[in-house]
């Protein structure tokens, strides 16, 4: 079993989540006509996140979910130090080259290819965010707490 899942799960998910890191990325280099510090974080339509910085989230996740996987892979632990290092080294540079630094050559030398894989790419990243906060009922009057330090959650009472 454990065989199973370091010569056939593991380079499989790595290979996935790697390819969808490299998806996203040229996804997002369809906006890159603006630095992204200009390109606004709130979306136009008042919702909380823009898409952009939705791409950019979900590609970074991806991209530190397959450089664990490509650590494990290689099972770098079971080597010496330095061949080890060296191999684990190896596999997260392979994850990088291909899942971050191949979309963006790929978008400089073309372009015309961010449009179409942008309108693809955003129906895997959700448009609904939850809310960063968690709502929880509060106490209505605790007798020994200042009123500074009472919350209320967001919207009222």
């Amino acid at each position: 079993m454990i065989a199973m899942l370091q010569l056939f799960i593991g380079p499989l998910v790595l290979t996935g989540l790697t390819l969808w890191a490299a998806w996203l990325a040229l996804a997002a280099e369809a906006d890159s006509e603006l630095p992204r510090a200009l390109s606004g974080q709130l979306a136009p339509n008042g919702g909380s996140v823009a898409v952009s910085r939705q791409l950019h989230v979900a590609h970074l996740a991806c991209l530190v979910l397959a450089g664990a996987a490509a650590g494990t892979t290689v099972v770098w632990w079971a080597w010496a130090p330095l061949s080890g290092l060296a191999r684990l080294v190896l596999a997260v540079g392979i994850v990088w080259v291909v899942g971050d630094l191949l979309p963006r050559v790929v978008a400089a030398v073309a372009p015309e290819l961010t449009a179409p894989v942008r309108v693809m790419v955003e129906a895997t990243v959700r448009r609904r965010n939850p809310p960063i906060y968690v709502e929880m009922p509060v106490p209505s009057a605790q007798p020994n707490m200042p009123a500074s330090l009472s919350w209320t959650p967001p919207g009222g009472p």
